[in-house]
């Protein structure tokens, strides 16, 4: 059975949302049917804040716009955790990428615990090749650290979240 064990990333989680580590990433498709990618460019900016670089192209670009909730599944480096958010689009192009590419910002609303029964990923930090890795990832993590290129709102997201006191 899964433990829930907050509604912040714990440590462990925080330093393994890096730029180039590879999660599932579970979206709501149009027709209510639930959509997995993997995903690496992921950064935790805060316990309750996480950055994530998505192409244009795919299916959880469009699904996080149709519908804002997500789960988040790291696997690997001795944890199990499932992370359940709801993202908004924070820009759309990420400036300064020689690729189109969109930044969502996913405030956390729950983590759990899926190793509670043994069931702990203990392989090796999942990431793509290293050839396509050093291609890329530096340039989406730096504008993942800025948050803000090419911004579509104001305010703050993580306040609206809060504010509108939906549980995801």
């Amino acid at each position: 059975m899964s433990q829930i064990i907050g509604t912040a990333l714990p440590n462990q989680a925080m330093r393994y949302l890096q730029v180039g580590r590879v999660v599932m990433v579970a979206t709501v498709g149009e027709d209510g049917s639930p959509d997995t990618a993997p995903i690496s460019w992921l950064l935790a900016v805060d316990p309750q804040t996480i950055r994530m670089a998505v192409s244009p192209d795919v299916s959880t670009y469009r699904n996080l716009l149709h519908n804002d909730r997500l789960m988040l599944a790291l696997l690997g480096g001795g944890m199990t955790l499932g992370v359940k958010g709801r993202a908004r689009l924070l820009a759309d192009p990420i400036a300064d990428l020689p690729f189109p590419m969109a930044m969502f910002e996913v405030v956390v609303s729950e983590v759990k615990d899926d190793s509670v029964l043994g069931r702990a990923g203990e392989g090796p930090v999942l990431r793509w090749e290293e050839r396509r890795r050093a291609v890329s990832d530096h340039r989406v993590l730096a504008a993942l650290q800025a948050g803000n290129s090419n911004p579509l709102g104001q305010g703050s997201w993580a306040a609206e979240v809060a504010a509108d006191g939906a549980v995801v």
